[in-house]
């Protein structure tokens, strides 16, 4: 796709606008997009973590003994979730150094993601509840 056909494409979409939490009611549905969100963060990583241990053979390990892609297939998004969480029970450990850093990577957007969500939501509500009242005033 040429550049200028995606820019076009990204500005009827309404550019970045669509992308951030605007002014107005805080609802369920604001909270339900939001975890959503950081599910879909953690399904990401997990694919992640599949092209490494497709491109790295032995990136992993389960329970201490190097793990084949096949071992860890079944077990990548329960290994993001994990990691995203920062739980991290520690029985697949990343070996290899592009993996380690994936793995860092979730950690801090899985600690982050939260942190500003809950700031935005909150200004937003405070913002909303100024404007309440002044208006009553």
């Amino acid at each position: 796709m040429p550049l200028s056909r995606l820019a076009r494409t990204y500005r009827l979409a309404g550019g970045d606008k669509s992308m951030t939490l605007r002014r107005g009611e805080i609802n369920v549905h604001r909270y339900q997009g939001a975890f959503a969100t950081y599910l879909l963060l953690g399904v990401m990583f997990a694919q992640g973590f599949e092209l490494v241990a497709m491109v790295e053979p032995g990136a992993f390990q389960v329970l201490g003994a190097p793990a084949s892609y096949d071992t860890m297939l079944p077990r990548f998004l329960y290994y993001s979730d994990t990691t995203l969480t920062t739980l991290g029970y520690g029985d697949i450990t990343p070996i290899h150094p592009y993996a380690r850093l994936l793995a860092v990577l979730e950690s801090l957007v899985g600690v982050i993601y939260p942190a500003v969500l809950i700031a935005r939501l909150v200004s937003l509500d405070v913002i909303d509840e100024q404007e309440a009242h002044r208006i009553r005033s």
